[in-house]
């Protein structure tokens, strides 16, 4: 049981670093409407339009944490310590 702590300290440690580095996320979308919807806006009177009743969106986003107080860099050395805590109870049973 000793090992499964430590192998679980070791995850939450990875992931309070993981949440210091940028992210990029893909998002999709779709819309159905009952009336056909213009697609270009008009740049000139009487232009004949791209109509449809289906939309679709995608999007990349790229998100980076600029300041959060302290909050992440102390998660990931509290996780850090409870790593440590978990190895060292573990070498210590192993005596």
């Amino acid at each position: 049981a000793l090992g499964y702590d430590e192998n679980a300290a070791a995850a939450r440690s990875e992931t309070a670093f993981a949440r210091r580095l940028p992210r990029l996320d893909f998002v999709a979308s779709g819309m159905y409407h009952m009336h056909d919807q213009r697609l270009l806006p008009a740049s000139e009177n009487g232009q004949q339009g791209a109509f449809s009743d289906q939309l679709l969106a995608g999007d990349v986003v790229i998100s980076l944490p600029l300041y959060t107080g302290g909050l992440l860099s102390r998660e990931q050395r509290a996780s850090d310590l409870l790593r440590s805590a978990a190895a060292n109870e573990l070498s210590r049973s192993r005596e």
